[in-house]
């Protein structure tokens, strides 16, 4: 809960709103058009996706991710001494409208979305939702506007590959889906994070070590430690490869990490290593999009990570750039 002091200064801040009228991200301006992207470096959209199968609110955590934001003096990183506001035009183009209860119309909203702000040669970044909409769309859409190669370092404690889900793109099974349908992305070229205990069958496993996929166990996770593991990720998913995109599943973090969150297992990654890891792989200069899914939409730990998460990454590229 913030402090008197900070809800008081939040009330005198001159609040500034996005399209559905939220406070935007972090002080970014709002975009409402194709028109207001030109002038900018990076955008922040909205996925209000919630699955079927799975719901926690993700679909209103777009929303609560900038409101956890209000928390925040600014977006100057005092750890890092970086401002990445002070050399990126960072606007928040809202939350995508996406039909009720109609999954491949989500997908084709969020592609259309992603593409927007791609032919403006904005970064786009992501936040909410779940897959596949929040995850296979996005990097479909960035993947046909990539000429080459694209490295993904994805941080989730599943490994959405189970082949009984199919392989439709409107699976929630993204990762397979992606591999199986997608060219340019490389699999040798992706990093799979976080994953650990009894939710990974031998089978989804397997997808993995046949494509040569390198994966990042938890255990391994915490014998690296945060600064090396951030440069063990970088370095084998932007080796050789044009562009580099980081998706990070909430539900990569140990239990310890989300006290208000029951849905995260032990044994998972720390805070500091998803942050670690978004700052490198913003300053690898290869960042082509920074997409995070699984936002419990009642979960205040986790929304206030978010935001961290998107900063980093945007102090990595501000660096790059």
């Amino acid at each position: 809960m913030p402090s008197f002091e900070v809800t008081v200064g939040i009330t005198d801040r001159e609040l500034v709103l996005n399209r559905q009228g939220v406070p935007c991200f972090l002080g970014a301006r709002p975009a409402q058009s194709a028109q207001d992207l030109q002038a900018a470096d990076v955008a922040i959209v909205g996925i209000p996706f919630v699955s079927p199968l799975i719901g926690y609110e993700n679909d209103v955590a777009p929303r609560k991710v900038r409101i956890a934001g209000l928390g925040y003096e600014g977006s100057y990183i005092s750890e890092l001494d970086i401002d990445p506001a002070e050399s990126l035009a960072i606007v928040d183009y809202g939350d995508i409208n996406l039909p009720f209860g109609d999954t491949i119309a989500a997908m084709a909203a969020t592609e259309t979305a992603v593409t927007a702000l791609l032919d403006a040669d904005c970064l786009p970044v992501t936040i909410g939702g779940n897959a596949p909409v929040a995850s296979y769309a996005v990097t479909n859409a960035i993947a046909k506007r990539t000429n080459g190669s694209i490295g993904v370092i994805s941080f989730d404690g599943h490994t959405d590959t189970a082949p009984e889900y199919g392989d439709e793109p409107n699976s929630s099974n993204w990762v397979r889906v992606a591999y199986l349908s997608i060219p340019n992305l490389s699999p040798t070229n992706h990093v799979q994070i976080g994953m650990r205990g009894m939710n990974n069958p031998r089978r989804n496993m397997a997808f993995f070590r046949e494509r040569g996929m390198r994966t990042i166990m938890a255990p391994e996770v915490r014998g690296l430690g945060n600064r090396r593991l951030a440069e063990e990720a970088v370095r084998h998913a932007s080796t050789g490869t044009d562009k580099l995109w980081l998706a990070v599943d909430l539900d990569v973090l140990d239990s310890r990490e989300t006290p208000d969150w029951d849905w995260p297992d032990p044994y998972g990654v720390g805070a500091s290593d998803i942050l670690e890891t978004a700052f490198a792989a913003g300053r690898s200069g290869k960042l082509c999009g920074i997409s995070l899914m699984m936002i419990g939409g009642t979960v205040p730990s986790v929304q206030r990570l978010a935001t961290w998460i998107v900063l980093y990454g945007l102090a990595g590229y501000a660096t790059a750039k």
